[in-house]
């Protein structure tokens, strides 16, 4: 899986917990349909001033969008590069 990948995930995720029809954040985010399922699907890179509106939209830090030390071991699919990226990084926890 790569990075684009487990964003998508996470976008969906989200948006599924929260009851949100695709229709519905792709308006609020000013995109299309289309996009938004491309950025569910990792096809396409959900640019940062993106994520940054789910996180308000959602009442969600940005950062839930991102796969963290505590949640590498949970998802064993993550891209070994991925890992590697993430393994330096501090506790995301504050």
């Amino acid at each position: 899986m790569t990075l684009d990948e487990y964003i998508g995930r996470q976008i969906a995720r989200v948006r599924g917990d929260a009851g949100m029809s695709v229709k519905t954040l792709a308006d609020k985010l000013g995109i299309t349909e289309a996009k938004l399922i491309a950025y569910e699907a990792g096809q396409e890179t959900a640019p940062a001033s993106h994520i940054s509106e789910l996180g308000f939209i959602f009442k969600v830090s940005y950062l839930e969008f991102f796969p963290s030390k505590e949640t590498i071991p949970q998802v064993p699919e993550l891209d070994q590069d991925v890992r590697q990226d993430i393994g330096p990084l501090k506790d995301t926890k504050h």
